[in-house]
């Protein structure tokens, strides 16, 4: 139980996940190119059920609009984790929560 080095294949960027009911924040890595990729009404819902981050209101809004890399991370900039450093190029090394870690959260 823990966290698992991985490599980025695609630019990526970290969101904070706290679920509801818990105190413990943690950062999720994300492929910005996956996020891009989807219909724009169902990006808010891959964060979610992704990496537990909740998009609302303006926010929302904007990542419906983004068509960059540098839109999304502007749409969703108060849900980038300070742990990583903005957008990650590809090749970047990060720790990400474990199956198991991100299970204990979510309960």
């Amino acid at each position: 139980m823990g966290y698992e080095v991985k490599q980025a294949t695609t630019p990526a960027i970290g969101v904070w996940s706290k679920p509801k009911g818990t105190k413990t924040s943690v950062t999720v890595v994300v492929s910005v190119d996956e996020v891009l990729k989807i219909k724009p009404n169902d990006r808010a819902k891959y964060l979610k059920d992704t990496a537990g981050c909740e998009i609302s209101g303006k926010s929302l809004a904007e990542l419906k609009q983004a068509k960059t890399a540098v839109d999304l991370v502007a749409a969703i900039e108060r849900k980038v984790s300070l742990q990583t450093s903005g957008l990650m190029p590809s090749g970047s090394f990060y720790l990400q929560p474990g199956e198991e870690r991100r299970l204990e959260i979510y309960l």
